[in-house]
């Protein structure tokens, strides 16, 4: 399980390229990460592979995760996934064959759990886009608890991770990730030592109960996308009940509050249909279906009606259009604004459209859209720093290739400030 000298020189890269995929990435609770013993970090799971490039920012060394199998079937993938630091976990779809392949995975996860290493598993064992846990499999409680065996008095934990995206496609939204309180798996043990199905139960609620305290989770199934679109229409007043700002972190945690008091009053209204608190539900539901309609009949999004565009962003735009304006006169500033523009890749090419009809699983798009961005970029800046180097001088082309990367990284949120602002 040694680190191998190329998967820690590309990681770097890899993480600035994660950073500059998101227009900003929040981080709570990194202090909760145990310090001794092992770990297996637990995230909700709802984004495809960008979760595990996000899981990567949290530690400086490296971090080792289980995936669904059936993606492993191409070779190439294999190899680039193994190369990550990916092992595959099948599931009973995947054929009788396929499954007894999971006890090398399960060998290698403990192994690197003893060796020291954090490992990531999703404890649903399937992606989700709806903000809503699913219910957890039980193979990582099996493995945290054979491995714990292993390790004796020193401590093993799981740690629940809530994994928070503002859009599940688009590039340039904001990630929120999460930490919460860890589980020690010792007492566990001595559960199981008397009755493995019922330490494997507890383990099972105690992590769904942590898990739905970490992230934004609507438990209404009935009226999920009423719930779902209120928690973006109520989430500036909830805010301001909070008495906190808005920013990416606090809009993720008036989403939870919105959430968890939306499925406390659908469960009063179950227990009493005639009481004020059906009647509040209904007329929560019959303003969320008000502004579906509204939005749907005026082509925009819920969450623009509910976060419409800031004067920032306003003054963002209207700079932009006169930047634009700018380059039709052939002044200093035009070759100024034209550099610029030469400099930063895939400048305003929206590719997660073209992946958006190309790949049919939505959880994956995003997951594509990065991949497919990260490749051009590179290709994109080396051919920038070669070119630039022959018309000029070496100086010239790393002074190019500087540039390229500070663009890089600022235009994620000058674009998020002209979509909304701050």
């Amino acid at each position: 399980m040694a680190n191998d000298a190329l998967y820690n020189t590309l990681r770097p890269l890899v993480e600035y390229a994660t950073r500059c995929h998101y227009a900003s990435v929040s981080i709570r609770g990194a202090e909760r990460l145990p310090q001794e013993g092992g770990y297996i970090i637990a995230p909700c799971h709802q984004n495809g592979m960008m979760e595990p490039l996000l899981i990567m920012l949290l530690t400086p060394g490296p971090v080792y995760h289980i995936c669904r199998g059936d993606i492993f079937e191409n070779p190439t993938l294999a190899r680039l996934f193994d190369f990550l630091k990916i092992f595959p976990i099948f599931r009973r779809r995947d054929g009788l064959k396929a499954l007894s392949r999971n006890e090398d995975t399960f060998n290698r996860s403990r192994q690197v759990l003893l060796d020291g290493f954090p490992l990531s598993m999703m404890a649903e064992g399937r992606h989700n886009d709806r903000h809503q846990l699913l219910p957890l499999v039980k193979g990582m409680f099996r493995i945290a608890l054979q491995t714990q065996h292993q390790m004796g008095d020193a401590p093993l934990f799981i740690v629940p991770l809530g994994i928070d995206l503002d859009h599940y496609e688009r590039p340039y939204s904001h990630a929120v990730l999460n930490v919460g309180e860890p589980i020690d798996v010792r007492p566990f043990l001595t559960i199981a030592s008397n009755d493995e199905p019922v330490a494997l139960n507890a383990m099972r609620d105690e992590l769904t109960t942590r898990l739905k305290a970490v992230m934004h989770n609507i438990d209404s199934h009935e009226h999920y996308d009423e719930f779902a679109d209120l928690c973006l229409l109520l989430n500036r007043e909830e805010r301001q009940r909070l008495d906190i700002n808005d920013t990416p972190f606090n809009r993720f945690v008036a989403r939870q509050k919105i959430a968890q008091r939306l499925d406390a009053l659908e469960r009063a209204a179950a227990a009493a249909p005639s009481s004020t608190d059906a009647d509040e539900l209904q007329r929560l539901l019959a303003f969320a279906h008000g502004r579906r309609n509204y939005a749907t009949q005026h082509h925009t999004s819920v969450s623009r009606l509910a976060e419409p565009p800031s004067t920032t962003a306003r003054l963002l735009r209207i700079g932009a259009i006169l930047a634009a304006v700018l380059l039709l006169i052939p002044t200093f500033t035009r070759t100024i604004l034209l550099t610029l523009l030469v400099c930063y890749p895939l400048p305003l090419l929206p590719t997660h459209i073209a992946v958006h009809h190309a790949i049919e699983d939505s959880q994956f798009r995003s997951s594509i859209n990065f991949g497919v961005r990260l490749l051009l970029s590179i290709i994109y800046m080396i051919a920038l720093f070669v070119t630039v180097s022959i018309i000029h001088s070496i100086l010239w082309g790393m002074a190019a290739l500087t540039v390229s990367l500070l663009l890089t990284t600022i235009t994620p949120k000058v674009i998020d400030w002209m979509r909304r602002g701050l």
